[in-house]
Protein backbone atom coordinates (compact mmCIF):
# COMPACT_ATOMS: atom_id res chain seq x y z
CA UNK A 1 0.00 0.00 0.00
CA UNK A 2 2.90 2.34 0.74
CA UNK A 3 4.42 1.72 -2.68
CA UNK A 4 1.10 2.46 -4.38
CA UNK A 5 0.97 5.87 -2.70
CA UNK A 6 2.17 8.46 -5.26
CA UNK A 7 4.36 10.27 -2.73
CA UNK A 8 6.11 7.10 -1.59
CA UNK A 9 6.55 5.62 -5.05
CA UNK A 10 7.76 8.82 -6.71
CA UNK A 11 9.90 9.65 -3.69
CA UNK A 12 11.66 6.28 -3.87
CA UNK A 13 12.15 6.69 -7.63
CA UNK A 14 13.63 10.17 -7.22
CA UNK A 15 15.88 9.21 -4.33
CA UNK A 16 17.17 6.04 -5.99
CA UNK A 17 18.00 7.69 -9.32
CA UNK A 18 19.42 11.00 -8.14
CA UNK A 19 16.27 12.99 -8.86
CA UNK A 20 14.09 15.34 -6.84
CA UNK A 21 10.38 15.25 -6.00
CA UNK A 22 8.22 18.39 -5.85
CA UNK A 23 5.08 17.84 -3.79
CA UNK A 24 2.20 19.60 -2.03
CA UNK A 25 2.41 22.75 -4.12
CA UNK A 26 0.58 24.38 -7.01
CA UNK A 27 3.53 26.63 -7.77
CA UNK A 28 5.54 24.83 -10.43
CA UNK A 29 7.96 27.70 -11.10
CA UNK A 30 10.50 26.62 -8.49
CA UNK A 31 10.38 23.06 -9.82
CA UNK A 32 10.91 24.12 -13.43
CA UNK A 33 13.68 26.51 -12.39
CA UNK A 34 15.42 23.61 -10.65
CA UNK A 35 14.98 21.35 -13.67
CA UNK A 36 16.38 24.04 -16.00
CA UNK A 37 19.36 24.57 -13.71
CA UNK A 38 20.07 20.86 -13.44
CA UNK A 39 19.96 20.46 -17.22
CA UNK A 40 22.60 23.19 -17.59
CA UNK A 41 24.85 22.09 -14.73
CA UNK A 42 25.58 18.41 -14.30
CA UNK A 43 28.44 15.94 -14.59
CA UNK A 44 28.38 12.50 -16.16
CA UNK A 45 30.70 10.08 -14.39
CA UNK A 46 31.30 6.50 -15.40
CA UNK A 47 33.45 3.64 -14.21
CA UNK A 48 34.16 0.02 -14.99
CA UNK A 49 33.35 -2.37 -12.10
CA UNK A 50 36.11 -4.72 -11.04
CA UNK A 51 33.49 -7.42 -10.44
CA UNK A 52 32.48 -8.60 -13.91
CA UNK A 53 30.08 -11.30 -12.66
CA UNK A 54 26.43 -10.64 -13.50
CA UNK A 55 24.87 -12.20 -10.41
CA UNK A 56 21.77 -10.02 -10.13
CA UNK A 57 22.76 -8.50 -6.79
CA UNK A 58 22.26 -4.83 -6.02
CA UNK A 59 25.58 -2.98 -6.00
CA UNK A 60 25.64 0.32 -4.16
CA UNK A 61 27.18 3.47 -5.58
CA UNK A 62 28.36 6.40 -3.46
CA UNK A 63 29.60 9.64 -5.01
CA UNK A 64 31.63 12.04 -2.85
CA UNK A 65 33.09 15.47 -3.60
CA UNK A 66 35.87 17.35 -1.80
CA UNK A 67 34.35 20.79 -2.17
CA UNK A 68 32.26 21.72 0.91
CA UNK A 69 28.70 22.99 0.85
CA UNK A 70 27.56 20.85 -2.08
CA UNK A 71 24.74 18.34 -2.33
CA UNK A 72 25.32 15.33 -4.58
CA UNK A 73 22.36 13.82 -6.45
CA UNK A 74 23.30 10.44 -7.92
CA UNK A 75 21.74 7.03 -8.34
CA UNK A 76 22.12 4.79 -5.31
CA UNK A 77 23.28 1.75 -7.24
CA UNK A 78 22.35 -0.80 -9.87
CA UNK A 79 21.44 -4.44 -10.31
CA UNK A 80 24.22 -6.56 -11.80
CA UNK A 81 22.28 -7.62 -14.89
CA UNK A 82 23.85 -7.64 -18.35
CA UNK A 83 21.15 -6.03 -20.51
CA UNK A 84 17.87 -4.48 -19.37
CA UNK A 85 16.95 -2.64 -22.56
CA UNK A 86 16.75 0.57 -20.58
CA UNK A 87 13.76 -0.69 -18.59
CA UNK A 88 13.81 -0.57 -14.78
CA UNK A 89 14.53 -3.83 -12.98
CA UNK A 90 12.43 -4.93 -10.02
CA UNK A 91 14.14 -6.56 -7.05
CA UNK A 92 12.60 -9.96 -7.77
CA UNK A 93 13.59 -9.80 -11.46
CA UNK A 94 17.32 -9.18 -10.99
CA UNK A 95 18.41 -12.65 -9.73
CA UNK A 96 16.16 -14.28 -12.32
CA UNK A 97 17.74 -12.28 -15.15
CA UNK A 98 21.19 -13.14 -13.79
CA UNK A 99 20.38 -16.80 -14.45
CA UNK A 100 20.65 -16.02 -18.19
CA UNK A 101 24.42 -15.64 -17.72
CA UNK A 102 24.95 -18.99 -16.01
CA UNK A 103 26.78 -21.68 -17.92
CA UNK A 104 25.53 -24.25 -18.48
CA UNK A 105 22.05 -22.78 -18.85
CA UNK A 106 20.15 -23.73 -15.67
CA UNK A 107 17.34 -26.28 -15.86
CA UNK A 108 16.49 -26.99 -12.22
CA UNK A 109 12.82 -27.82 -12.77
CA UNK A 110 10.48 -28.40 -15.71
CA UNK A 111 7.93 -25.97 -17.10
CA UNK A 112 6.31 -25.22 -20.45
CA UNK A 113 6.21 -21.87 -22.21
CA UNK A 114 4.49 -20.70 -25.36
CA UNK A 115 3.78 -17.52 -27.33
CA UNK A 116 0.63 -17.18 -29.44
CA UNK A 117 -0.41 -14.62 -32.04
CA UNK A 118 -3.84 -13.00 -32.32
CA UNK A 119 -3.64 -10.22 -34.97
CA UNK A 120 -6.84 -8.33 -34.21
CA UNK A 121 -7.57 -5.02 -35.90
CA UNK A 122 -7.01 -3.08 -32.68
CA UNK A 123 -3.88 -5.01 -31.66
CA UNK A 124 -2.22 -6.56 -34.74
CA UNK A 125 0.94 -7.38 -32.75
CA UNK A 126 -0.77 -9.06 -29.79
CA UNK A 127 1.38 -12.00 -28.59
CA UNK A 128 -0.18 -13.72 -25.56
CA UNK A 129 2.46 -15.50 -23.46
CA UNK A 130 1.54 -18.57 -21.40
CA UNK A 131 3.77 -20.42 -18.92
CA UNK A 132 2.54 -23.60 -17.24
CA UNK A 133 4.51 -24.43 -14.09
CA UNK A 134 4.00 -27.25 -11.60
CA UNK A 135 4.86 -26.14 -8.08
CA UNK A 136 6.18 -29.50 -6.82
CA UNK A 137 9.89 -28.80 -7.60
CA UNK A 138 9.80 -25.38 -5.94
CA UNK A 139 10.79 -24.81 -2.32
CA UNK A 140 8.38 -24.06 0.53
CA UNK A 141 10.57 -23.42 3.61
CA UNK A 142 9.02 -23.34 7.06
CA UNK A 143 8.76 -19.93 8.71
CA UNK A 144 10.37 -19.27 12.10
CA UNK A 145 7.13 -19.91 14.00
CA UNK A 146 7.20 -23.52 12.73
CA UNK A 147 3.47 -23.26 12.06
CA UNK A 148 3.49 -21.93 8.53
CA UNK A 149 5.49 -21.98 5.31
CA UNK A 150 6.28 -19.50 2.58
CA UNK A 151 7.10 -19.45 -1.11
CA UNK A 152 9.04 -16.90 -3.10
CA UNK A 153 9.57 -17.36 -6.81
CA UNK A 154 9.41 -15.26 -9.95
CA UNK A 155 8.59 -15.65 -13.64
CA UNK A 156 10.29 -13.28 -16.08
CA UNK A 157 9.82 -13.12 -19.86
CA UNK A 158 11.89 -10.98 -22.24
CA UNK A 159 11.72 -10.42 -25.99
CA UNK A 160 14.94 -9.56 -27.86
CA UNK A 161 14.88 -8.19 -31.41
CA UNK A 162 17.17 -9.07 -34.32
CA UNK A 163 19.84 -6.72 -32.89
CA UNK A 164 19.72 -8.68 -29.62
CA UNK A 165 18.21 -5.72 -27.77
CA UNK A 166 15.51 -6.15 -25.15
CA UNK A 167 12.28 -4.60 -26.44
CA UNK A 168 9.71 -5.99 -24.00
CA UNK A 169 9.73 -7.50 -20.53
CA UNK A 170 6.88 -8.91 -18.43
CA UNK A 171 7.10 -10.61 -15.06
CA UNK A 172 5.30 -11.73 -11.94
CA UNK A 173 6.48 -12.16 -8.35
CA UNK A 174 4.79 -15.02 -6.48
CA UNK A 175 5.19 -14.58 -2.74
CA UNK A 176 2.88 -16.09 -0.16
CA UNK A 177 2.66 -17.80 3.20
CA UNK A 178 0.12 -20.19 4.68
CA UNK A 179 -0.42 -22.64 7.52
CA UNK A 180 1.43 -25.95 7.34
CA UNK A 181 -1.79 -27.89 6.78
CA UNK A 182 -1.94 -26.24 3.32
CA UNK A 183 1.57 -27.37 2.36
CA UNK A 184 0.50 -30.45 0.35
CA UNK A 185 -1.95 -28.34 -1.63
CA UNK A 186 0.74 -25.76 -2.37
CA UNK A 187 3.19 -28.43 -3.53
CA UNK A 188 0.69 -30.07 -5.87
CA UNK A 189 -0.64 -27.05 -7.71
CA UNK A 190 -0.18 -25.47 -11.11
CA UNK A 191 0.76 -21.86 -11.75
CA UNK A 192 -0.40 -20.33 -15.03
CA UNK A 193 1.51 -17.16 -15.93
CA UNK A 194 -0.28 -15.13 -18.61
CA UNK A 195 0.50 -11.77 -20.18
CA UNK A 196 -0.52 -10.00 -23.40
CA UNK A 197 2.47 -8.02 -24.72
CA UNK A 198 2.27 -6.28 -28.09
CA UNK A 199 5.21 -6.43 -30.48
CA UNK A 200 6.04 -4.75 -33.77
CA UNK A 201 6.45 -6.99 -36.85
CA UNK A 202 9.73 -8.90 -36.74
CA UNK A 203 11.53 -11.98 -35.44
CA UNK A 204 12.27 -12.17 -31.73
CA UNK A 205 14.03 -14.38 -29.25
CA UNK A 206 11.80 -15.08 -26.27
CA UNK A 207 13.66 -15.73 -23.01
CA UNK A 208 11.68 -17.17 -20.11
CA UNK A 209 13.07 -17.63 -16.62
CA UNK A 210 11.57 -19.24 -13.53
CA UNK A 211 13.59 -18.45 -10.40
CA UNK A 212 13.14 -19.95 -6.91
CA UNK A 213 14.59 -17.45 -4.45
CA UNK A 214 15.10 -19.62 -1.30
CA UNK A 215 17.25 -22.13 -3.20
CA UNK A 216 18.61 -19.75 -5.91
CA UNK A 217 17.66 -22.40 -8.47
CA UNK A 218 16.37 -21.45 -11.90
CA UNK A 219 15.24 -22.80 -15.24
CA UNK A 220 15.63 -20.97 -18.55
CA UNK A 221 13.94 -21.55 -21.91
CA UNK A 222 14.56 -19.94 -25.31
CA UNK A 223 12.16 -19.76 -28.26
CA UNK A 224 11.90 -17.92 -31.57
CA UNK A 225 8.77 -15.84 -32.07
CA UNK A 226 7.81 -14.33 -35.41
CA UNK A 227 5.29 -11.50 -35.58
CA UNK A 228 4.28 -11.03 -39.23
CA UNK A 229 3.23 -7.71 -40.68
CA UNK A 230 -0.52 -7.78 -41.23
CA UNK A 231 -2.91 -5.78 -43.36
CA UNK A 232 -6.17 -5.11 -41.48
CA UNK A 233 -8.03 -5.11 -44.78
CA UNK A 234 -6.96 -8.67 -45.59
CA UNK A 235 -7.79 -12.09 -44.18
CA UNK A 236 -5.95 -12.87 -40.96
CA UNK A 237 -5.80 -15.83 -38.61
CA UNK A 238 -4.58 -16.47 -35.09
CA UNK A 239 -2.40 -19.29 -33.86
CA UNK A 240 -3.97 -22.75 -33.88
CA UNK A 241 -4.30 -23.63 -30.20
CA UNK A 242 -4.57 -27.17 -28.87
CA UNK A 243 -6.88 -26.91 -25.86
CA UNK A 244 -5.82 -28.48 -22.58
CA UNK A 245 -9.01 -27.62 -20.73
CA UNK A 246 -11.75 -25.03 -20.45
CA UNK A 247 -13.00 -23.19 -17.40
CA UNK A 248 -16.41 -21.55 -17.15
CA UNK A 249 -16.14 -18.07 -15.69
CA UNK A 250 -18.78 -16.59 -13.42
CA UNK A 251 -21.12 -13.86 -14.69
CA UNK A 252 -19.54 -11.15 -12.53
CA UNK A 253 -15.95 -11.84 -13.57
CA UNK A 254 -14.26 -10.02 -16.50
CA UNK A 255 -14.12 -11.93 -19.77
CA UNK A 256 -11.61 -10.07 -21.89
CA UNK A 257 -8.71 -11.55 -23.82
CA UNK A 258 -8.29 -13.68 -26.94
CA UNK A 259 -8.63 -17.02 -25.10
CA UNK A 260 -12.15 -16.29 -23.89
CA UNK A 261 -14.97 -17.84 -25.93
CA UNK A 262 -18.23 -16.52 -24.52
CA UNK A 263 -18.01 -17.37 -20.81
CA UNK A 264 -15.34 -20.08 -21.13
CA UNK A 265 -11.61 -19.50 -20.66
CA UNK A 266 -9.47 -21.87 -22.75
CA UNK A 267 -6.12 -23.12 -21.43
CA UNK A 268 -3.59 -24.05 -24.16
CA UNK A 269 -1.76 -27.34 -24.31
CA UNK A 270 1.89 -26.30 -24.59
CA UNK A 271 3.23 -29.62 -25.86
CA UNK A 272 2.03 -32.09 -23.24
CA UNK A 273 1.14 -35.65 -24.25
CA UNK A 274 -2.54 -36.26 -24.98
CA UNK A 275 -3.94 -39.55 -23.74
CA UNK A 276 -6.10 -41.62 -26.09
CA UNK A 277 -8.32 -42.23 -23.08
CA UNK A 278 -9.63 -38.70 -23.57
CA UNK A 279 -11.33 -39.90 -26.78
CA UNK A 280 -10.95 -36.45 -28.36
CA UNK A 281 -8.91 -33.26 -28.19
CA UNK A 282 -10.13 -29.71 -28.57
CA UNK A 283 -8.64 -27.03 -30.81
CA UNK A 284 -9.27 -23.32 -31.22
CA UNK A 285 -8.39 -20.47 -33.56
CA UNK A 286 -9.74 -17.05 -34.46
CA UNK A 287 -10.39 -15.80 -37.98
CA UNK A 288 -10.36 -12.09 -38.80
CA UNK A 289 -12.13 -11.78 -42.17
CA UNK A 290 -10.83 -9.25 -44.66
CA UNK A 291 -12.73 -6.50 -46.40
CA UNK A 292 -13.49 -8.68 -49.44
CA UNK A 293 -17.01 -9.29 -48.19
CA UNK A 294 -17.16 -12.98 -49.14
CA UNK A 295 -17.72 -15.60 -46.47
CA UNK A 296 -14.54 -17.40 -45.31
CA UNK A 297 -14.28 -21.17 -45.73
CA UNK A 298 -12.07 -23.57 -43.78
CA UNK A 299 -10.49 -27.01 -44.17
CA UNK A 300 -8.93 -29.16 -41.46
CA UNK A 301 -5.97 -31.44 -42.28
CA UNK A 302 -4.15 -34.07 -40.24
CA UNK A 303 -0.56 -34.94 -41.17
CA UNK A 304 1.93 -37.57 -40.01
CA UNK A 305 5.56 -37.70 -41.16
CA UNK A 306 4.71 -35.31 -43.98
CA UNK A 307 1.87 -37.50 -45.27
CA UNK A 308 -1.73 -36.31 -45.43
CA UNK A 309 -3.92 -38.64 -43.38
CA UNK A 310 -7.23 -36.82 -43.55
CA UNK A 311 -8.80 -33.66 -44.95
CA UNK A 312 -12.29 -32.50 -43.99
CA UNK A 313 -14.22 -29.26 -44.53
CA UNK A 314 -14.82 -27.22 -41.37
CA UNK A 315 -18.01 -25.23 -40.97
CA UNK A 316 -17.00 -21.88 -39.50
CA UNK A 317 -19.10 -20.27 -36.80
CA UNK A 318 -20.83 -16.93 -37.28
CA UNK A 319 -18.80 -13.75 -36.65
CA UNK A 320 -19.28 -11.97 -33.33
CA UNK A 321 -20.09 -8.29 -32.87
CA UNK A 322 -16.48 -7.29 -33.62
CA UNK A 323 -16.42 -9.30 -36.85
CA UNK A 324 -14.05 -12.05 -35.68
CA UNK A 325 -14.85 -15.75 -35.88
CA UNK A 326 -13.88 -17.72 -32.79
CA UNK A 327 -13.72 -21.33 -33.93
CA UNK A 328 -13.74 -24.18 -31.42
CA UNK A 329 -13.66 -27.80 -32.58
CA UNK A 330 -12.86 -31.35 -31.49
CA UNK A 331 -10.68 -34.00 -33.10
CA UNK A 332 -11.58 -37.66 -32.38
CA UNK A 333 -8.63 -39.79 -31.25
CA UNK A 334 -10.07 -43.31 -31.57
CA UNK A 335 -8.57 -44.03 -34.99
CA UNK A 336 -5.14 -42.52 -34.24
CA UNK A 337 -2.21 -44.62 -33.07
CA UNK A 338 0.14 -43.15 -30.45
CA UNK A 339 2.64 -40.81 -32.08
CA UNK A 340 3.25 -37.25 -33.26
CA UNK A 341 0.86 -35.53 -35.64
CA UNK A 342 0.46 -32.12 -37.24
CA UNK A 343 -2.97 -30.51 -37.28
CA UNK A 344 -3.56 -27.81 -39.88
CA UNK A 345 -6.38 -25.32 -40.23
CA UNK A 346 -6.63 -23.66 -43.66
CA UNK A 347 -8.90 -20.67 -44.16
CA UNK A 348 -9.82 -19.14 -47.53
CA UNK A 349 -11.65 -15.94 -48.41
CA UNK A 350 -11.90 -15.19 -52.08
CA UNK A 351 -8.37 -15.36 -53.52
CA UNK A 352 -6.72 -15.09 -50.09
CA UNK A 353 -5.62 -18.08 -48.03
CA UNK A 354 -3.93 -18.44 -44.62
CA UNK A 355 -3.16 -21.47 -42.52
CA UNK A 356 -1.81 -22.34 -39.10
CA UNK A 357 -0.46 -25.61 -37.72
CA UNK A 358 -0.05 -27.22 -34.30
CA UNK A 359 1.68 -30.38 -33.12
CA UNK A 360 -0.13 -33.20 -31.33
CA UNK A 361 1.67 -35.73 -29.12
CA UNK A 362 -0.70 -38.65 -28.60
CA UNK A 363 0.20 -41.19 -25.91
CA UNK A 364 -1.32 -44.59 -25.32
Amino acid sequence: MLRQDPHTGLGELAQGTGGLIFESTNNLRSGFDRVESDLRNYYLIGYTPTNSTYDGTFRKIEVKVKRPGLTVAARKGYFAVRDTGGAPVNTWEAPALAALDRRPVPNAFPYRAGALHFPSTEKPGLVPVVIDLKTAPLSFPTIEDQKSFKSDFAVVVRFLNAQNKVVRKVSQHYEMSAALDKLDLAKNSNVIFYREPELSPGVYTMETIVYDRPTSKASVRYATVEVPKVDPAKLRMSSLVIVKRGEKIGPDEPKTGPLFVNDVLLYPNLGEDISKANKEVGFFFTVYPGAAGTKPEAVLELMSNGQLLAQVPLQLDAPDASGRIQQVGRLPLDALAPGTYELRAIVKQGSEQVFRAATLHIAS
